[in-house]
């Protein structure tokens, strides 16, 4: 049997057999019951909820003591209605459901013709009576509304009380899963999306990985479920976001965007001002556009999205590099952190004292000989910038100062439709795509490129997410639902520019046996190293199948509720570790307490 078939027949065969777990849902319910003006039950009442924006229909009808239930209705805005031979038809307000919402509508018929119809002006507020979870929904109106620079609806989870930031969290984490919910560890949560999973598990750990976050104009709500799961979310260390895209109705809405950031707006950094550098040049320009509407009124609906994001953001990095007297073997100047001259010995010069231990004897005047200095290193050396600020006292450590811009691009597309064949059978299905694109910015300039430190690109990435859902009312008291989700993501870096290794003097065999002409790793001690470092170059293709089912049949004041769902997660992943090796030096910087070891023939060289 092929493998990737496996999970699907095992998910089909739970759900034909009503296995005791629920499938995930993101769907409401409203419940109550249909009583007389003396407050006896009416049975065989219909009851029929219908969604005000779409105009559609769920039917059910009241049981022996009164008691109903409408199931796997969609979050939207519903008017209920409730007839019975000899009462007056109820018509209720405007109900709003949200995510997972069980409602409670009591209906009382007052006596009289069905043609005649009574309409609840005022609708109480719906108390959830039926779950004991913890957790709060964010409507549209605080996603549309509420500041969000970054305009991203993860942003939002932290709005829920007991969900906080983890600690030492870069500032884009604000639109992963690196939050702390009530204590539980940080990236492990799951996201929902119309009900599948748009995550993926962080190889060879427990950590989710957020692959597809919506626009937040395609976003109708979310909600972010903390505490006291049911049966049916068994697949997360953490919270649960529950999150539903918006749908299109009766009427035609469109709407279009433009959000501007740019550099004018802002203030220069404390850091660039203290260097006495302008402010860096900024500018983020977001526009999209969002319709939806009727393709068959009271039918057939769509629903699309495109949001396209290019932003230049300032980047700057403060390292430590050779002085020009160190560069030229004069370490005369070269202190501790405390004003004191660090020492340099002469390796090759030695001698042996009173206890018979061998010594090393200084270079006289702290001068290394030109002489003594390894060729290779000499030629590596000319890769290392120059300082171009004073650095800290003593040491002149952190003397190298550079800031510029880097860019990125993002297209985002979702396409949804919803079909109502009948008013028993529903088809949604949902298909959304992201690419990325970026272009960091390389510091050290066009001559010295190869070797530059902070090498993380350019990169690109791509995200598929798609989702189909079928649900089926079989009768009044028996509800069949099947969703098949897929997630699918690509990302791609390399370093910024090829390097052909026999330029420092290496050995042609190196470059040949090279895996990745790259400029070597050149690590001395105690300043920052130079070159292209391990894990910089990555191909990653990651991507989850995700299959759930389920049946529910209401036995009167009882809901009985079985399914199953299975996950398939594969990942394709490549990240060499050391590229073409590394040079190593012994030694301490200036900094520190111990002799720095300048590069010569007796420093270490290790290629790998």
């Amino acid at each position: 049997m092929n493998l990737r078939l496996r999970p699907i027949l095992i998910a089909l065969l739970f759900v034909l057999l009503a296995a005791g777990l629920s499938a995930q849902s993101f769907t409401a319910s409203i419940r109550g019951t249909v009583g007389d003006p003396s407050g006896g039950a009416i049975a065989a009442a219909k009851v029929t909820a219908t969604d005000a924006g779409r105009g559609t229909t769920h039917s059910t009808v009241s049981d022996e003591a009164g008691r109903y239930v409408v199931s796997a209705l969609q979050p939207s805005t519903y008017i209920i209605t409730v007839e019975a031979p000899g009462f007056k038809k109820f018509i209720s307000g405007r109900i709003t459901l949200v995510v997972q919402q069980q409602a409670t509508v009591d209906a009382q018929l007052q006596v009289g013709d069905i043609a005649t119809s009574v309409e609840v002006e005022g609708a109480a507020a719906l108390v959830n009576t039926t779950q004991s979870n913890l957790g709060q929904v964010i409507e549209n109106k605080y996603i549309i509304s509420l500041p969000n620079i970054a305009r991203n609806a993860m942003s939002l989870t932290y709005l829920t009380p007991g969900v906080v930031g983890s600690g030492g969290r870069n500032p884009g984490a604000d639109a992963s899963t690196n939050f702390v919910a009530n204590g539980s560890r940080n990236s492990t949560s799951d996201v929902l999306l119309d009900g599948v999973t748009v995550v993926t598990v962080e190889q060879n750990s427990g950590i989710t990985d957020l692959k597809f976050s919506p626009s937040i104009d395609a976003v109708q709500e979310f909600k972010m479920q903390t505490n006291f799961f049911s049966a049916e979310y068994g697949q997360t260390g953490g919270a649960v976001v529950n999150m539903v895209t918006k749908s299109g109705t009766n009427d035609f809405h469109g709407t279009g965007y433009y959000f501007l950031r740019h550099a004018d707006l802002n203030a220069n950094s404390w850091f660039s001002n203290r260097n006495r550098s302008p402010r860096p040049y900024f500018r983020r320009d977001q526009l999209g556009g969002v319709l939806g509407g009727p393709v068959i009124k009271n039918k057939t609906f769509f629903f699309g999205t495109y949001e396209y994001t290019r932003s230049k953001s300032p980047f700057s990095q403060t390292y430590s590099f050779p002085t020009l007297l160190q560069r030229d073997g004069d370490f005369s100047k070269t202190f501790n952190g405390s004003g004191q001259l660090m020492t340099i010995y002469n390796p090759f010069d030695t001698f042996t004292n009173a206890g018979g231990n061998i010594e090393r004897r200084p270079f006289a005047g702290n001068l290394v000989p030109k002489g003594m200095m390894d060729p290779v290193a000499l030629k590596a050396l000319a890769y290392f910038p120059t300082p171009n600020q004073p650095g800290s006292p003593f040491t002149e450590t952190n003397n190298w100062f550079k800031e510029g811009v880097n860019q990125s691009s993002s297209h985002q597309l979702n396409a949804k439709g919803d079909h109502n064949f009948t008013s028993n059978d529903r088809l949604s299905g949902r298909y959304s795509y992201q690419k990325n694109q970026g272009t960091p910015v390389n510091l050290f300039g066009e001559q010295l490129a190869p070797a530059y430190t902070y090498n993380d690109g350019p990169n690109s990435g791509s995200s598929h997410a798609m989702v189909a859902d079928y649900t089926r009312l079989q009768s009044a008291t028996s509800i069949f639902t099947f969703r098949y989700g897929f997630t699918y993501s690509t990302y791609a870096r390399n370093p910024m520019q090829s390097f052909d290794l026999t330029q420092l003097g290496f050995p042609k065999y190196m470059l040949d046996q090279a895996t990745f002409k790259v400029f070597p790793t050149i690590a001395p001690e105690g300043y920052t190293d130079i070159g292209t470092e391990g894990w910089l170059i990555m191909d990653r293709q990651e991507g989850v199948h995700h299959v759930s089912g389920s049946y529910t049949k209401i036995l009167g004041g009882h809901n009985i509720k079985a399914g199953g769902e299975t996950r398939f997660n594969f990942l394709d992943y490549a990240q060499p570790d050391i590229l073409p090796g590394n040079i190593l030096s012994a030694g301490a910087s200036p900094a520190r307490t111990a002799s720095p070891a300048p590069a010569t023939k007796a420093t270490a060289r290790q290629a790998c």
